[in-house]
């Protein structure tokens, strides 16, 4: 083969879809691999000791009690003034009610489905990391920090509806982000961006906080639209790709995949709560349905002995005993607030998509609390912002050469800590008994 030839070769290597490029194959297999592996590792690992404790503790017994209400078709009517069913969409109810219909009405019945969607939210966690910064490594990094939060831990092994919303809002933002972010073609982008749209529609059919992350995904979503619209659209080689690729998408595609499909997909999960109350689904109902649902919201009191301003939660040092001691891995959590630092610094000197998505990720998750018109907030609604900390890590730890002290990878010291702290707290968490409860020492 001639000169000429090798070189025409290469240009068409060069110029061909990723998923045509010598390696892709293989290294495509790699990630589905790990993402199996990573599924069914964690889904054993929180499916131990599932049963403790034995009974509906925390607010378990609210959602339970309108699952085995859906199991036993006795709802009480939408006409009622019973409030049940009524202060969140019932997706999440209907998925603990799957859980219990295989496993029984008994406590690996209730907190099945969630352990399933911790499972889902750890591969999402890895894959989102890898499709934002293409290191695989530190991809397994954030996943592996994301398990040692004892936030996940927590939230992946209670009957409760935190866990779904952010399962599916992880799934819709690793899809934009693929869309927007990756080697793709058009038409795998624009299916990308249809089906983002559908997991943030089910992140709300199962509670309205999903809002913030999918506010997220659709301004950024058209920024980059109007920013390749833009004379300037060039000046910077880090959001000109992702800016492109939004362009290539298409404004009717992006506003029908973000918009048109999450609105449909919510009111039709919605509809649910029609079906189950015997009631006829009309445009009145739902609007008066949703009016009631946001005047209960914003009503309820909750236990104030437990309440917490929604300011001092990233810094919060004390478990919340009631919830099988949840409280943020130290190191995670505040390792996370400086890598969002430097997400921050890096932003001021050249904006670019991985920084930019984790900090809107984290401050909207964040800074809803601020504005929501609740009169108590506890500490466990900071589970979304928490979960952004890992992957901003891994973030801020991408270099050419990874960061080593003595010789060790920063992300191996980083583990380990993550990992001995979590290991302290694991006898409280996992509801051991007297006196493997204290096997490391108890809290004060």
């Amino acid at each position: 083969m001639d000169h000429t030839t090798s070189q025409k070769s290469a240009g068409e290597i060069a110029k061909a879809p990723a998923s045509l490029r010598p390696g892709e194959k293989a290294g495509r297999n790699k990630l589905l691999f790990t993402s199996a592996l990573l599924a069914v590792s964690t889904f054993l690992i929180l499916l131990a000791r599932i049963e403790q404790p034995p009974f509906l503790f925390f607010d378990e017994s609210s959602y339970v009690a309108i699952a085995r209400g859906l199991l036993n078709h006795n709802l009480p009517p939408l006409q009622s003034d019973s409030p049940v069913g009524r202060h969140h969409p019932l997706l999440g109810s209907y998925l603990i009610a799957a859980g219990m219909k295989i496993a029984g009405d008994n406590p690996l019945g209730w907190r099945l489905a969630s352990v399933v969607a911790g499972a889902a939210t750890l591969v999402a966690i890895f894959l989102w990391t890898y499709v934002l910064i293409q290191d695989y490594w530190l991809a397994l990094f954030a996943a592996g920090l994301t398990f040692f939060n004892n936030f996940f831990y927590v939230m992946a092994r209670v009957a409760m509806l935190d866990i779904f919303v952010f399962a599916f809002s992880m799934w819709g933002l690793l899809a934009f982000t693929a869309a927007v972010y990756s080697d793709l073609a058009v038409r795998t982008r624009r299916i990308l961006s249809a089906i983002s749209g559908l997991a943030f529609g089910l992140a709300g059919a199962c509670k309205w906080n999903a809002v913030d992350t999918f506010a997220v995904a659709l301004v950024s979503g058209l920024l980059l639209f109007r920013l390749a619209q833009a004379p300037a659209a060039g000046w910077n080689k880090q959001l000109a790709k992702p800016a492109q690729n939004a362009r290539r998408i298409g404004l009717p595609t992006l506003a029908f995949g973000l918009i048109v499909v999450p609105a449909a997909t919510y009111l039709c999960v919605f509809s649910l709560i029609f079906h189950a109350t015997h009631t006829e689904f009309l445009l009145h109902a739902v609007v008066r349905l949703h009016v009631l649902m946001f005047e209960l919201t914003k009503g309820y009191v909750g236990n104030r002995a437990i309440a917490s301003a929604w300011y001092s939660w990233p810094f919060r040092a004390s478990p919340l005993r009631g919830l099988s001691y949840l409280m943020g891995n130290w190191v995670v959590m505040w390792g996370g607030l400086a890598a969002l630092g430097v997400a921050l610094r890096r932003l001021y000197k050249s904006p670019a998509l991985p920084e930019a998505l984790l900090l809107a990720a984290y401050l909207a998750n964040l800074l809803q609390w601020a504005v929501t018109p609740m009169k108590v907030q506890i500490y466990y609604y900071y589970f979304s912002s928490a979960m952004m900390l890992a992957p901003a890590i891994a973030v801020s730890l991408r270099r050419d050469a990874p960061p080593r002290i003595l010789g060790i990878r920063v992300s191996l010291l980083v583990m380990l800590a993550a990992m001995a702290f979590f290991l302290y707290c694991y006898p409280r968490m996992a509801h051991l008994e007297a006196p493997w409860d204290c096997m490391f020492g108890c809290w004060d």
